[in-house]
């Protein structure tokens, strides 16, 4: 792993998980417990990883599995866009920002719980900048 002199979160095994990243959880422990000093990470694992961040998010996979945010980050595809869940905006704003591959941008304000398809209207916006 290479060293960005951020340190990797501290699993918390007091924070309730959903069942899916409780299991990763229990992987990346049992590794950890065997594993060789300054061993890797095993490629299945970051596929582990990277798999609950797309379900999970990535915050709480990197809480629940005592990750590097960035090293994570950069495992994600190039163009990932983690949006918020209707639950988590109710009563709350939030904006969002796309650039496209040629510069150009789009802000959206979002307040209350009703959100658009943001992946596809990312996806029209960039398209159309192409």
């Amino acid at each position: 792993m290479k060293n960005t002199g951020e340190m990797p979160t501290t699993p918390d095994p007091s924070f309730p998980l959903p069942t899916g990243l409780e299991a990763a959880r229990q992987r990346f422990s049992a590794w950890r417990s065997n594993r060789p000093p300054a061993g890797r990470i095993p490629d299945a694992l970051w596929a582990l990883a990277v798999r609950c961040a797309f379900k999970h998010g990535v915050y709480p996979t990197v809480r629940a599995l005592g990750l590097e945010y960035n090293a994570l980050k950069r495992r994600l595809p190039a163009g990932f866009v983690e949006v918020p869940s209707p639950a988590a905006l109710h009563g709350a704003t939030c904006t969002v920002e796309v650039q496209s591959p040629t510069g150009a941008k789009l802000t959206i304000h979002l307040r209350g719980g009703a959100v658009p398809d943001l992946a596809e209207l990312a996806r029209r916006f960039c398209s159309r900048e192409a």
